[in-house]
């Protein structure tokens, strides 16, 4: 299956397309493995994120080892789509979702009104629609309590304060979050380390709907 990226697109959408929501500092190893995993399954992955009116934007992952080797640029505008173009949902990990839950200007007592979080209310709201999260990304869930309040998911052990003060239940095996949790149609996986179970999970969840 073809995997050669156009302008943030990875495969031919055999069987439909999965959105991946990024921005700068996203992790490597989880954006490398996408790319191979998911097209080789038949689904396109697309990668969309707030382009602030811009035509296309380049962003760069995380540095492994002191070097920044996994580049993406992107020209799908995450408030020109709808969560039902796709058949699964995926917020990849590193910082990339706390940039993407940044507000040019705020209101008290007004719900985060940044356009990934807008696009994220819309597609926990589309029933069947697969939604994965992976070690940092329930950043952008923690945006707005009303998305993690009471879903049992994990996390990264460094985010579990901002998680759990936003609601959310963190699910825990003896003194370690737990790998992986499935909460309805919320999929929430540890850390890159567990990449490969957490894409295969995904699909399998994706499947059983069909």
């Amino acid at each position: 299956m073809d995997s050669t990226p156009d302008r943030g697109r990875y495969g031919v959408p055999v069987k439909g397309k999965i959105a991946v929501l990024i921005e700068e500092h996203f992790d490597q190893i989880e954006f490398t493995k996408f790319n191979e995993f998911f097209p080789r399954q038949g689904y396109q992955v697309e990668y969309i994120s707030h382009l602030w009116n811009q035509l296309e934007l380049n962003f760069s992952s995380n540095p492994d080892d002191g070097k920044i080797s996994a580049h993406v640029t992107v020209s799908t505008e995450v408030a020109n789509v709808k969560p039902d173009d796709y058949q699964g949902l995926i917020l990849i990990g590193a910082y990339a979702t706390d940039r993407l839950r940044y507000q040019r200007s705020v209101k008290k007592g007004q719900p985060n009104q940044a356009p990934a979080v807008v696009f994220l209310r819309q597609a926990m709201q589309c029933e069947g629609l697969k939604i994965g999260t992976i070690c940092h990304s329930l950043w952008l869930l923690c945006a707005d309590s009303s998305l993690l309040k009471g879903r049992q998911v994990t996390c990264a052990h460094n985010i579990i304060c901002d998680v759990e003060n936003a609601g959310g239940v963190v699910i825990y095996e003896d003194d370690q979050t737990a790998e992986l949790v499935i909460d309805g149609d919320l999929i929430s996986g540890k850390h890159p380390g567990m990449v490969d179970r957490f894409m295969e999970v995904f699909i399998q969840e994706i499947e059983k709907e069909k």
